[in-house]
């Protein structure tokens, strides 16, 4: 087909999309419009002295500024004092607390004006400044250098190329990116300067509690997709500017690590990747390196834990929390990660895994310099999350404070319950899985079936609440059914080799057993009825979806979001070139016959279940025109109805609440129909 064809055949299918929430019953107590205003923690950040806390509240998840409401808090810890600190009229972007501790910096989105704008305030009086000249590139990120000045990235741009008289807007593929320098901007005089004079582009960025140092990390092309991307390590001195080359790792282009230092500014802790992946690297494990910057010594610390430091992929930076002798880390665990304490001591490291009532559903955590006191957010897959602080005593997390009343109409209304299970599947392998029960769950009966499969695939399903507009599990599970979240081969937070097992032309035989042979233990369990089965995933869990209706033809409803079961179409976006030599080596371009065993597409006369995809127009990780070949494939060879959405202007995950909300009526308004309603 042609392009012009192909633009005109998804102007068609945007058009018939309705721009207004879709109006319906509501599925249970929870609606919709509860759950699309979930309160979300985080990020969190621990004033030095242990007296404030600060946390970022969002009334939703992933929502574009101008419908996003979003608040800056501060608990006052010493009387449990709660308040706002950003205005009603107003949402916030990001912020950040100063080295003292005693102010918050934040960008906020102005609802009436539409523009952002920087704002300071002092956390003991609550008095706020505006300071003038703030750059763009400011806006968009920051972090403190001093008490007096905000470092943030900036393009160095070569200037726009002028065409008789007009900017010239001409795509260049794999085009070399200008550079990204690290600047700062003065508090005090509003001017700006430039910190590094480097020539390449600097992604991740950690400046010492004195602001005297910043180490980084820059690569020429930060998302060169033949090959993985060679990423310098460099300490910068603020001061003279003279920067100590650490060392280079090839990463992949979404390699997001922390650098994180201790108080004191001695040492310096980065997570370092652990790549697989066949011809493209892609993170299945990290580990930890100490950087003593008086030394210039570098060293691996012995974790002592096989799978490594704790990996979540929309919760990035959490994982590693320092102190003034060594810090808490999250290690991973399956679904519940592990939260330990190292230490540094005359003959080596010491480390201890940490008890605690919250143990294993601790998600972020803030700390003391002096690793005394913890700040952390605790939740569940059947309790929305809370933050709480506690003492730390050896290995022993003590005497627990909930600072916060979050989701207070949903923990009220809401009565389901959740386990983590194991089971046997692909290779002999243990398979982890979450299981959400229905209000009312009454053991020895069977219930209807409904698989969440979460994307990735380097993803983990944590035993925790993430009820959003992508997984509505609350909403599914108060329809009547039973729901089983499957940590399949590929999966992160299992290991290396787990992670790793799925490349080679593994990407879906593996997962799909493992989906199955989930489905057939809750059977064996007498939990579910199989003959009331169905299927829903976005990303990678709507790639799955797509593979599983093609082998399990009892299934009686898929929803397949952001997902594709071919890899031609795919190829022409970056990202599916880049899954492709992750998993696969070769392109269909390269070994066209290797794919005819492996893609789903052609196994799509085999469909009976009535499949609904939905895709984002711009989506950049999926590729709309292979979401079409998927649909128009389906469309022909299943002897099943086949409907397709696509949300206009929308990337991978749709940042407009009326298409978070269509996304979710449409879900349950097919599950409704050909699970629950059907005979």
């Amino acid at each position: 087909m042609k392009y012009g064809s192909l633009l005109l055949v998804v102007m068609a299918l945007v058009v018939t999309i309705a721009v207004t929430p879709v109006s319906g019953e509501d599925t249970g107590t929870i609606t919709i419009d509860q759950l699309l205003h979930t309160d979300i923690p985080g990020p969190i950040s621990l004033s030095p002295d242990g007296n404030y806390l600060v946390y970022l509240k969002s009334d939703g998840a992933e929502l574009a500024p101008e419908f996003a409401n979003n608040t800056l808090m501060l608990i006052d810890l010493s009387t449990g004092v709660e308040r706002s600190i950003s205005g009603d009229s107003e949402t916030v972007l990001s912020f950040a607390l100063s080295p003292a501790g005693t102010k918050a910096a934040y960008a906020a989105f102005q609802k009436a004006s539409g523009d952002t704008i920087l704002k300071v305030v002092s956390l003991d009086d609550q008095s706020v400044t505006v300071p003038r000249n703030v750059p763009g590139a400011l806006l968009s990120g920051f972090q403190w250098l001093n008490d007096d000045e905000l470092a943030y990235l900036d393009t160095e741009s070569a200037g726009e190329t002028i065409t008789a008289g007009y900017e010239d807007d001409t795509i260049v593929f794999d085009d070399m990116p200008d550079p990204v320098v690290l600047k700062k901007y003065s508090l005090l005089t509003s001017e700006s300067e430039a910190v590094s004079d480097n020539d390449d582009v600097i992604t991740i960025w950690s400046p010492s509690p004195d602001g005297r140092s910043i180490l980084y990390k820059a690569s020429e092309n930060p998302e060169e997709w033949t090959s993985g991307a060679l990423f310098r390590y460099v300490l910068l001195d603020t001061s003279i500017g003279k920067e100590t080359f650490l060392f280079n790792l090839t990463e992949g282009y979404e390699d997001i690590n922390a650098i994180a230092w201790e108080p004191d500014g001695s040492v310096v802790y980065i997570e370092r990747m652990n790549n697989g992946g066949m011809t493209y690297p892609v993170r299945y494990t990290t580990n930890v390196l100490a950087y003593y910057p008086e030394s210039g010594e570098i060293e691996e610390v012995p974790l002592d834990w096989d799978n490594g430091i704790h990996i979540d992929l929309f919760n990035e930076d959490v994982e590693l929390e320092p102190f003034n002798g060594g810090f808490f880390a999250l290690l991973a665990n399956g679904a519940n990660p592990e939260l330990a304490v190292y230490t540094r001591t005359d003959s080596g490291w010491d480390m201890k895994v940490l008890s605690g009532i919250h143990a294993g559903n601790i998600f972020a955590i803030e700390t003391t310099p002096d690793g005394k006191e913890i700040v952390y957010d605790f939740n569940s897959a059947s309790n929305p999350p809370q933050l709480f602080s506690a003492d730390v005593y050896g290995s022993t997390i003590l005497y627990e404070r909930q600072l916060t009343d979050l989701n207070t109409e949903i923990t009220s209304e809401f009565g389901g319950s959740s386990e983590v299970i194991q089971w046997t599947g692909a290779l002999g392998d243990q398979i982890e899985g979450i299981v959400r029960y229905p209000p009312g769950y009454t053991e020895g009966q069977e219930y209807p079936f409904v698989f969440v499969i979460h994307g990735g695939p380097t993803y983990t399903d944590f035993d925790s609440w993430r009820d959003t507009w992508e997984f509505p599990y609350c909403l599914i599970s108060e329809m009547g059914a039973v729901l089983l979240s499957v940590n399949y081969h590929g999966s992160t937070n299992y290991g290396f080799d787990f992670a790793e097992s799925i490349e080679n032309g593994h990407y879906y035989d593996l997962p799909v057993e493992d989906l199955l042979s989930g489905k057939e233990y809750l059977v064996e369990r007498g939990i579910i009825d199989p003959s009331q089965a169905a299927s829903t995933g976005w990303s990678n869990g709507g790639i799955l979806t797509l593979a599983l209706i093609t082998k399990d033809t009892s299934l009686k409803a898929a929803i397949a979001g952001a997902g594709t079961a071919e890899d031609q179409a795919q190829n022409t976006n970056t990202n599916g070139m880049i899954m492709t030599k992750m998993y696969y080596g070769d392109s269909p371009y390269q070994d066209p016959e290797m794919f005819l065993d492996i893609l789903p597409i052609y196994n799509a006369a085999n469909v009976t279940t009535p499949l609904l995809m939905m895709i984002g127009t711009e989506d950049a990780n999926v590729e709309p025109a292979s979401a079409i070949v998927t649909y128009r494939t389906y469309l022909e060879g299943s002897s099943a109805p086949v409907r397709f959405l696509m949300f206009p202007g929308e990337k991978h995950h749709p940042t407009t609440y009326v298409h978070q909300y269509r996304k979710v009526q449409e879900e349950l308004d097919w599950l409704d129909k050909y699970l629950f309603s059907a005979s």
